[in-house]
């Protein structure tokens, strides 16, 4: 017996109003490191999946050697709790493994909360099958040994592992295996593509800041260009979408893989990417394959920026916007707000930024807005905590996380937010709501109710009126 079941818990159970329909290429690539070892993977996704609870009972009713989610903040945080009680009431004996961000940073509150057996500690692709391996072999007595695989002794005992950091070849890692996510190409007319992993740039509110910690890995341009073409000759697509926020760290590589993409006749629909990637000839590419940008500013405050670890020029970005939406290239960037010591000024001057491009722009570029969601050891989370408060990350306040608190997920948990008062919710609330009808997508306009939000709280219309 070989075999796997493999769920995506990042799905939504009710109607938003920003679609949580994405990628799932973490677990896909776990499952693709399986794959080539040897063992058949069923992968269920709800966001494509209409009757995947039927999936998922089918498949319990099969052997397998375990079950396995990733477990992030918020709703995805919610679902991995609920398909692992559904999971052990059918199938008691069945171990169930979890991985991902929270599960890596806070393993005991896991084990607490959750009827999980082994939490796969950081970066998995290895972890997994060498975990798989010793599952499948039944001989009495043998010792799990893997520093990176946390993991329960008896129902109150557990034996945490270190966190893995990747530092190897990333060539080497397994080719993510699409094939297990055909329904999602399909409903995203795009195939979506990895080209990096880690980050340089340091963010205080990213994960990666106590994982990988500024190191990064990327692909080479052969190496994308070649799955692009398997790829696009395997599901019929030709449109693309580079989801890593670093495919525009190396010039040259992106220039290449540009410069194959309009020979093929290739669609380029998104990139990510930090201002200073943003170089004369990248801008020229972008331009004249009129390629979709997503470059986050986080606030127009320095200060906040400074705290953020945000390190860019507003000017030089908003001379970006105004080059790229001049030209019919599609632009999003994005504002965090709701950060430890955030003052109202700090708030004027990031409104007074997005009037700044909304109107260079000529109302082309998007400015989405997100609310600070704390992370386990965030440097954020570490430097507040030193001041001597100290964050309840229980899985209840974890999981009712909601980052674009908008209606129906409106509620701002202030127990993970002890430096936000009541009021200080209801004002990012309503801020929200005004935010998103003057610089958000234009065509949910109708969603957003100004006159509520005015009347809700007074600084709001002091910001914008």
């Amino acid at each position: 017996m070989k075999k796997v079941l493999l769920i995506n818990s990042s799905f939504s159970v009710s109607e938003r109003r920003y679609s949580s329909f994405g990628p799932p290429l973490g677990i896909i690539s776990v499952a693709s490191a399986l794959r080539e070892s040897g063992y058949r993977v069923i992968f269920v996704d709800p966001q494509v999946e209409e009757n995947y609870e039927e999936m998922i009972r089918i498949a319990l009713d099969d052997e397998l050697l375990f079950v396995g989610m990733s477990a992030y903040m918020g709703a995805n945080l919610k679902n991995c709790l609920k398909l692992t009680r559904e999971v052990k009431a059918m199938r008691p004996d069945l171990p169930v493994v979890w991985g991902g961000p929270l599960a890596s940073s806070l393993p005991e509150e896991c084990f607490r909360k959750a009827d999980v057996d082994f939490i796969v500690m950081g970066a998995g692709e290895e972890t997994i099958v060498q975990l798989a391996a010793y599952l499948a072999d039944k001989e009495p007595g043998k010792v799990l040994f893997n520093p990176y695989i946390s993991f329960r002794k008896d129902e109150n005992k557990y034996e945490i592992g270190r966190l893995y950091s990747f530092n190897g070849d990333i060539e080497n890692l397994p080719a993510i295996d699409l094939r297990l996510w055909e329904k999602g190409i399909k409903k995203m007319n795009s195939i979506p593509l990895i080209t990096s992993r880690g980050c340089p740039y340091k963010c205080s509110f990213c994960y990666n800041t106590f994982n990988e910690k500024g190191k990064y890995f990327l692909r080479t341009a052969q190496s994308i260009i070649d799955e692009m073409d398997s790829n696009s000759v395997s599901f019929s697509c030709t449109n693309f979408s580079f989801i890593d926020d670093n495919f525009l760290i190396n010039e040259n590589r992106a220039l290449d893989v540009f410069a194959h993409a309009e020979k093929k006749g290739y669609r380029i629909q998104r990139v990510y990417g930090h201002l200073n990637n943003f170089t004369p000839k990248i801008q020229e590419a972008l331009i004249k394959g009129k390629i979709g940008v997503t470059m986050c500013i986080e606030s127009g405050s320095a200060r906040i920026r400074k705290i953020l670890n945000k390190h860019i020029d507003t000017d030089k970005a908003v001379a970006l916007i105004r080059n790229l939406t001049s030209a019919s290239v599609p632009f999003v960037t994005a504002f965090l707000f709701g950060i430890p010591g955030e003052e109202f000024d700090d708030i004027r001057q990031s409104v007074g930024l997005a009037k700044i491009i909304d109107g260079v722009s000529d109302g082309k570029a998007v400015s989405m807005f997100y609310l600070y969601a704390p992370q386990p050891k965030d440097r954020i989370v570490e430097e507040y905590e030193r001041q001597g408060v100290k964050l309840d990350f229980a899985f209840e306040n974890m999981s009712d996380v909601e980052v674009v608190p908008v209606p129906p997920n409106d509620m701002i948990n202030l127990q993970i937010r002890p430096w936000m008062t009541g009021d200080m919710a209801e004002f990012y609330k309503n801020l929200a709501e005004v935010w998103l009808y003057h610089f958000g997508s234009k065509k949910n306009k109708g969603n957003y109710s100004l006159e509520n939000a005015y009347k809700n709280h007074s600084k709001i219309k002091e910001l914008f009126l």
